[in-house]
């Protein structure tokens, strides 16, 4: 464990704790408690690139905060090095017993929710069921109030209206609710067990702020966006353009889409669990009052990207499903995995949060052209988050690098098998193994041929064919020329470290297109849909040779042992 040089103890005022500063919440939060005079003290894993207290820098940059601000930040917040998964959260002993009788509340903001891998039932538990269990422990040694902060998705049970109260087991409707949903009862259970004051918050789709569309990540609604606006840039360069200029998406146009700014949702959070009345035992749905309806995004984006965007009834995809185009197809393979999110929300209760904060509703914007526009041309200007910087420079196009036989990263000394051995298991071994049988049940209509380049094998590429879903041909070709991509339907260029990430399944190829560290050439919308239509293969099957025979842990089964 490591932390910064500054003394909590010498600090005035209130101090707070903070869990997952460095993520869209923590970091929000924690800008709104120092505006307000707090001191902080967060919590933040290291990872192999950044220390705990480089990531939150990291992240108040990526807001675009002013130097004066960035200044004051620096000053009043303290980090530690730990992991919420862990005893003491990974704090040394020392540290965690001077957090005792000092903090005045703690904010646990921390937790996984990357939808595509909404699957795995095992990660969502170790991180936010097991984590809340330890951040409720740290506020009950710490003899101070516990604010977790949960999903608006987690009151869902299938009503047309969202209650501020408990769930029931069983009631999510995927692995990701389950753990919400399981972490809040063991909140209460446990907070009304050893009398700890607490209130759970409960926020919808985040996005960036309000005024300015700062954000610290592009992911999930984002995805779909930059995917709209690529294919709405590529419709305009072709000459095809008068044509076909629309584009039809599968969402309910009657539904609404629960859009949340990310600064509302923290000062609101803030204001509430600093006014003066008691909050112990509440549940706040920090969610919008008016969301947008699909039909109305679809105009919206339509104006926004220059093209048609009509959404439809998904009921209306089987008659019309072969005219799609594949830019549709595509499309609708992003949009899978939140499709339960898609077809139809509640409406969320508001009584808490409007009794607490009265002044809610009416510092709400409504999510139209003028805020989605800020919105991307935030992304836009720090490249969707690939050149983040406080002086926002234009965003450039950035491609995988091309590699040549005598590029730096290849010893002369060794044959490129030798080199990559990683690959070879993978495509030789692994995937072999795999021709004949479907790949994913609802994959029958993929068909398709294409290069997987890998940027540390300058002499050979893997060439991989599937049809109706099904692995026909799994192979180690030359380095294909330009003439040759007549033959392949595209080629995907990335780096070994991504490589590796797909295929273990802690990256989902589309989130690495769209974070560029895979480049599409050849049929680009093909190369989009095909890589969101694997995203499910790449879940189900991960190569990880290290760890493929281990038994995996039951996070749940750890709890209990926690108090």
């Amino acid at each position: 464990m490591q932390t910064d040089s500054k003394n909590p103890s010498q600090k005035s005022g209130r101090l707070v704790g903070v869990t997952g500063g460095a993520g869209m919440v923590g970091a929000q939060l924690i800008r709104e408690a120092v505006s307000n005079g707090d001191q902080v003290l967060t919590i933040i894993r290291a990872n192999t690139k950044m220390s705990g207290r480089q990531r939150f820098l990291d992240a108040m940059r990526r807001l675009n905060v002013s130097s004066a601000e960035l200044n004051t930040l620096s000053e009043s917040v303290t980090t530690l090095e730990g992991n919420i998964e862990s005893d003491r959260l990974g704090l040394s002993r020392v540290s965690y017993q001077a957090c005792q009788g000092r903090l005045n509340a703690i904010y646990h903001t921390a937790g996984n929710v990357d939808f595509q891998l909404k699957k795995d039932a095992a990660l969502f538990e170790r991180t936010n069921v097991h984590g809340a269990a330890m951040a409720l422990k740290w506020a009950r040694d710490s003899g101070c109030p516990f604010y977790h902060v949960s999903t608006a998705y987690a009151g869902v049970c299938g009503q047309d209206f969202a209650l501020e109260s408990l769930n029931t087991p069983g009631s999510g409707r995927n692995f990701y609710e389950e753990s919400k949903i399981a972490a809040e009862r063991l909140i209460v259970n446990k907070s009304e067990l050893f009398g700890i004051p607490y209130a759970i918050f409960r926020p919808s789709i985040l996005m960036g702020e309000s005024g300015s569309g700062a954000a610290l990540h592009f992911r999930n609604m984002y995805q779909f966006m930059k995917a709209l606006q690529a294919i709405g840039g590529r419709k305009r360069r072709l000459s095809w353009l008068k044509k076909n200029n629309a584009v039809r998406l599968f969402l309910n146009p009657s539904a609404t889409l629960n859009i949340v700014p990310m600064d509302i949702m923290a000062r609101t959070l803030y204001a509430i669990t600093t006014q003066p009345n008691d909050i112990n035992g509440k549940i706040f749905h920090l969610t919008n009052p008016t969301p947008p309806k699909m039909r109305e995004l679809g105009e919206i984006f339509s104006q926004l990207f220059s093209m048609e965007v009509n959404p439809m009834e998904r009921r209306q995809l089987e008659a019309i499903r072969k005219t799609l185009t594949r830019e549709e197809i595509a499309l609708d393979q992003i949009l899978e995995p939140y499709r339960e999110y898609l077809e139809g929300e509640p409406r969320f209760d508001l009584t808490n949060t409007q009794e607490f904060c009265p002044g809610y509703i009416s510092q709400f914007p409504e999510i139209k052209g003028q805020y989605l526009n800020r919105i991307i041309k935030f992304a836009n200007d720090v490249s969707w988050g690939k050149s983040f910087s406080n002086n926002l420079e234009p965003r450039t196009e950035i491609k995988a690098p091309e590699p040549t036989p005598d590029s730096s990263n290849v010893n002369a000394n060794l044959s490129d098998d030798d080199q990559i051995q990683y690959t070879h298991e993978y495509f030789q071994d692994f995937l072999t193994d795999k021709i004949g049988a479907p790949l994913i049940a609802n994959l029958v209509t993929l068909s398709s041929s294409f290069i997987i380049r890998v940027s540390e094998e300058p002499f050979h590429d893997w060439s991989v064919k599937i049809e109706n879903g099904s692995l026909i041909a799994v192979g180690k070709v030359s380095r294909v020329r330009a003439a040759e991509l007549r033959n392949y339907h595209c080629i995907y260029t990335t780096d070994l470290k991504t490589f590796e990430k797909i295929t273990q399944g802690r990256l989902t190829p589309s989130q690495a297109f769209f974070d560029r560290l895979i480049d599409i050439r050849g049929n680009f919308e093909e190369g989009l849909r095909v890589a969101s239509a694997l995203m499910e293969f790449f879940q189900t099957y991960p190569f990880t040779p290290d760890t493929k025979n281990k038994t995996p842990i039951n996070p749940i089964s750890l709890v209990e042992s926690v108090f």
